[in-house]
């Protein structure tokens, strides 16, 4: 729904990207649920090429796909959370939300996820975590992933053991690094 993406992380084919950034229009991407509806059981606003958070109406999005009656899984880099967007994800409750981190320690995660700030990032994720569990919800279902390659792999069980703590989190993974 958008390729604007506030961090340049290392392994993100979007650093190669020549084309102009923008906002899938609201009405076309209605017009896509309105012709899958009957046959599609998932939509999944990815990151990779852009952070779905990042587009002013994902909210709408998900209402609105969820209202025709087709689940949806985002993914995001959680580095723009805040108390605002914690209520949305939690009011609108996705079916699906991946948390991409990347590193159990600051130092690798703000060099594969450059532009994040560890602290905050973290602070904010646990937060939401915190809250999803406070409010007795189940959606969304919550995945905590790191993309695996060498320079975190030597983080994988720290992370694992970090974000399986949390009762919210619904899996952890570790998802294998295809080079694009």
């Amino acid at each position: 729904i958008t390729n604007h993406c506030n961090l340049a992380c290392i392994m993100c084919p979007r650093l190669n990207m020549k084309r102009s950034t923008g906002y899938m229009e609201i009405d076309l991407f209605k017009s896509i649920i309105d012709q899958i509806k009957d046959y599609a059981e998932l939509v999944y606003l990815t990151g990779g090429l852009g952070d779905p958070m990042l587009h002013p109406k994902y909210p709408e999005m998900v209402n609105y796909s969820r209202k025709n009656d087709v689940r949806v899984g985002m993914s995001t880099n959680a580095a723009m959370f805040t108390k605002r967007h914690i209520n949305t994800l939690l009011d609108i409750q996705p079916d699906i939300l991946v948390l991409s981190l990347d590193g159990a320690t600051k130092e690798t995660h703000e060099s594969i996820r450059v532009g994040s700030k560890f602290e905050r990032t973290m602070k904010m994720v646990e937060e939401f975590l915190i809250e999803k569990d406070r409010r007795n919800v189940k959606k969304p279902h919550v995945v905590c992933q790191m993309v695996y390659m060498p320079e975190n792999q030597h983080e994988a069980d720290q992370f694992q053991k970090k974000w399986n703590s949390f009762a919210a989190v619904d899996d952890t993974r570790l998802k294998k690094f295809l080079h694009l």
